[in-house]
């Protein structure tokens, strides 16, 4: 599986923090990814952690960004031909992960798709305490129906 985010973030700067993508790294979005990861049974070594721009740049990509991300994400796939599952995380990667459709078609039948809110913090900033909720529900839905997909390769769920 392939779990896309927007662009990496500040714990992944080598001073700063690991100098890694991980969802070990101390900050609260990789916290929240690694309790969802675990709660529904999605081992780390079944995930391929990427960014829709894979560079640290700590804003939204920008048109040039997101083309440049979509191409090497295409690269990427291409390396990787035993991931069938993608998990999109927040506007930014389902932007790439269009952009990257529109780049190779084929994409579509190849793989699993699955969209949710961003695990940061930022997802649940809303004055309507149903929405947010709703935007929670959500997100626990399709890390479940994702780990789901994953079949075999996510042994041992739970759902604490």
């Amino acid at each position: 599986m392939i779990s896309i985010l927007r662009d990496p973030g500040p714990a992944t700067r080598l001073g700063t923090g690991s100098g890694f993508i991980s969802v070990e790294n101390d900050d609260p979005t990789a916290e929240r990814m690694a309790r969802l990861f675990d709660r529904f049974g999605v081992p780390s070594r079944v995930v391929l952690p990427w960014n829709a721009y894979p560079w640290y740049i700590n804003a939204a990509p920008n048109a040039a960004q997101s083309k440049a991300g979509a191409l090497v994400l295409l690269e990427l796939l291409e390396l990787t031909p035993v991931i069938d599952v993608v998990l999109l995380q927040g506007r930014d990667a389902e932007k790439a992960w269009r952009r990257a459709v529109a780049l190779e078609p084929r994409l579509k039948r190849r793989f699993s798709v699955h969209a949710t809110i961003h695990p940061g913090r930022q997802a649940l900033f809303h004055p309507d305490p149903a929405e947010r909720q709703r935007r929670v529900s959500h997100q626990e839905h399709t890390f479940e129906l994702t780990a789901g997909q994953l079949g075999g390769k996510a042994v041992g769920r739970s759902k604490a």
